[in-house]
């Protein structure tokens, strides 16, 4: 039997429903979260074995953890953009220093520090970084529209969600700059308005359904390794997983 409970960030409630949970003597908890960031794990989730999902604790105690691998997927875009050959890259949603890349999650910090190691790697510099709270359409417009209006050259934006790019898109298609030929569009999260764009937006996919699985997985093991005969438990693990890259039509080759 699975229990279900949510709390929509209320830190009461998620502690009532833990105790729920343990009062029902259930086998195992996974404490998840819908946007990854770091935060304290409430003392009654150590009563029970608990996979923490899309959640990085900031205190000491150790937790198996399922996490996507954001770092891996920011260097894997900038790679994507250097192997093609863009050099004019300007980036849609955050600023140029990871310690402050968004105030509400990690996903924004590690996909930036993933694609600085590769730009520096390579020897490409970033010709700006825009920074917004809000990833929403709107603010991508703005932000696209601030890069055209400064004269700037541009040839690639590394948009940090689709919301954001979609908000690109109508920027450049005001100002009548084509995607691919004119200015390539690279993003994350593979929402499901990115492939009915047009062109289709080529992107990196949040992968919901393999965090959940492998949530699942952990958390199984974490109970029957709890329960064997000579009382061991699994070390604490991180177990990141990859997001998979849509290619579409946004991205053209410059070699």
């Amino acid at each position: 039997m699975v229990l279900v409970g949510e709390t929509g960030g209320d830190a009461h409630l998620e502690r009532d429903l833990l105790d729920a949970m343990f009062d029902r003597q259930v086998d195992g908890v996974v404490l998840a979260t819908m946007m990854t960031h770091a935060r304290a794990i409430p003392v009654e989730a150590t009563r029970m074995p608990t996979v923490l999902l899309n959640i990085e604790p900031t205190d000491d105690a150790d937790y198996v953890r399922v996490l996507p691998d954001e770092v891996a997927a920011g260097a894997a875009a900038a790679r994507l953009l250097v192997d093609t050959g863009h050099r004019r890259i300007h980036l849609i949603g955050v600023g140029d220093d990871p310690a402050n890349a968004h105030p509400f999650g990690l996903a924004a910090a590690q996909r930036l520090s993933g694609a600085l190691s590769v730009f520096a790697e390579a020897g490409r510099q970033i010709v700006s970084a825009r920074p917004t709270v809000q990833w929403l359409p709107p603010e991508g417009f703005r932000l696209v529209s601030e890069v055209l209006d400064s004269g700037a050259e541009v040839d690639a934006l590394l948009c940090f969600n689709d919301r954001l790019a979609m908000g690109a898109y109508q920027a450049l298609q005001e100002r009548g700059v084509r995607v691919p030929e004119d200015v390539s569009v690279l993003s994350f999260d593979d929402t499901s308005f990115a492939r009915w764009l047009r062109p289709g937006l080529t992107t990196f996919a949040f992968p919901q359904r393999a965090l959940g699985r492998a949530a699942a997985d952990e958390l199984i093991d974490l109970i029957e390794r709890g329960a064997a005969a000579d009382g061991s438990s699994p070390p604490p693990v991180a177990h990141l997983v990859p997001l998979p890259l849509r290619m579409r039509a946004s991205v053209a080759d410059r070699t």
